[in-house]
């Protein structure tokens, strides 16, 4: 089996945090850094030095979780590759540690990740197999795989392009049956969102962050207010989308205004008398419109890195 793992050593946030807002000098920042990442017993004078100025206990939990979703991104996107083919199986916890350049422990968290996607199954003295992704993967690992193929342009946009079309289906069936449910307070509500979007991409520089944690409060009004649980499921698929692939949140919020004249063209397909096959006509057009834009632009994205 080749050896697709590397060491997964990233900036630690106990450094990060160290070093830019508390001023330390780097060598030291990042000594303190490893201290924590790799749990080797530190000097108590530098320990307790760290816990006056900061809060380890949170610091040390969010470097330890960096870590285990660099590590779980890397294996998992060697497997959505074929780089670890289904069948095979990933090397023993004792060594994979040493590959991945981090404790036994996390490497145990790193592999029960993997677990819960549907990528690895543990089988107890046999050691941990690779699934078929295509088989086992549910709905929640769409995000990662989405992020392991991003080289691959035509590949990525194929991918959303397809889970998109699912989305749009799924929209225009959820408009349609709250068409004539929603009530004044919800379009007022709907209409307020829309406001604030409108306030924050006037003012910009936008942040994307925040506009894409508006236009999620706006679809989850929505879903609530519909009241299907399996809807609710791929709309948070979506939404998890949005916020781990940051070429997609790119590709999708380019140009704010038409993320904001969208809602306005379906907030008033909504409203208007037309009835129902022509206003589901309508809102399916304009869905599609939109997210040919986005995948347009996400094939331009999806060859850079998206850690920028």
């Amino acid at each position: 089996m080749p050896k697709v793992f590397k060491n997964c050593g990233v900036e630690s946030p106990v450094a990060t945090i160290l070093w830019r807002r508390e001023g330390w000098p780097a060598q030291q920042a990042k000594k303190i850094g490893r201290i924590f990442d790799e749990g080797i017993d530190p000097p108590e004078k530098e320990y307790y030095t760290v816990i006056q100025m900061i809060k380890i206990d949170k610091i040390e939990s969010a470097s330890r979780r960096t870590i285990v979703d660099r590590a779980v991104g890397q294996i998992a996107a060697s497997i959505f590759r074929g780089e670890l083919p289904f069948g095979s199986r990933l090397p023993p916890i004792r060594r994979l540690a040493e590959e991945l350049g981090v404790t036994i422990p996390t490497t145990q968290r790193i592999v029960a990740k993997l677990e819960t996607i549907g990528l690895v199954t543990t089988r107890h003295g046999s050691g941990v197999a690779v699934n078929d992704p295509k088989k086992s993967v549910g709905m929640n690992g769409f995000p990662q795989w989405l992020e392991s193929v991003l080289d691959f342009r035509d590949v990525a946009a194929k991918l959303l392009d397809d889970f998109l079309q699912l989305r749009q289906i799924l929209a225009v069936e959820m408009f349609c049956h709250l068409r004539p449910k929603l009530m004044a307070e919800d379009f007022y509500m709907l209409d307020q969102t829309l406001t604030q979007m409108e306030v924050m991409v006037e003012q910009g520089p936008t942040d994307l962050s925040a506009l894409v944690e508006l236009d999620i409060a706006i679809v989850d009004r929505l879903v609530s207010r519909f009241d299907q649980s399996a809807f609710a499921m791929i709309f948070n698929v979506f939404a998890q989308l949005l916020r781990q692939v940051s070429s997609v949140q790119r590709a999708m919020y380019a140009i704010p205004a038409e993320n904001i004249a969208a809602y306005r063209t379906v907030f008033g397909l909504m409203r208007s008398e037309l009835d129902e096959p022509a206003f589901c006509t309508a809102l399916r057009t304009a869905i599609r419109e939109f997210d040919k834009a986005t995948v347009d632009r996400f094939k331009t994205l999806a060859v850079t890195s998206d850690n920028g």
